[in-house]
């Protein structure tokens, strides 16, 4: 693992202000198809680094629409290749706020 953190403030998420607080941002390279490819996603400032992605397992049979489950499970089958985690990076933020509209409305403070 890369040491450091990017970190978001959050006024709340799509759930409600139940989702108010500080996370990280992180992307977990994988091999992919003999390439590396990065999966980012944000985790509240407690949690450690793969804490996100062990989550998505979970995720690929809870989540609430049939095409959520469906993502998670295709992310989960790429995280089982995992060469290492690190801080995710300015535009690995960026795309995963515009991939989260809904949550990115809530972002208050970026810092890297």
């Amino acid at each position: 693992m890369v040491k450091g953190k990017s970190i978001g403030i959050f006024d709340g998420g799509r759930k409600g202000k139940q989702e108010k607080g500080t996370y990280c941002f992180w992307t977990a390279v994988c091999l992919s198809k003999d390439q590396t490819r990065g999966i980012t996603g944000r985790s509240t400032l407690n949690f450690d680094a793969g804490e996100r992605f062990r989550r998505m397992e979970r995720e690929s049979k809870t989540a609430t629409t049939a095409s959520d489950r469906k993502a998670y499970k295709k992310l989960w089958k790429i995280l089982q290749l995992v060469l290492y985690v690190r801080p995710a990076n300015v535009v690995e933020v960026i795309n995963w706020l515009n991939g989260h509209m809904e949550d990115a409305e809530y972002l208050r403070r970026l810092k890297f």
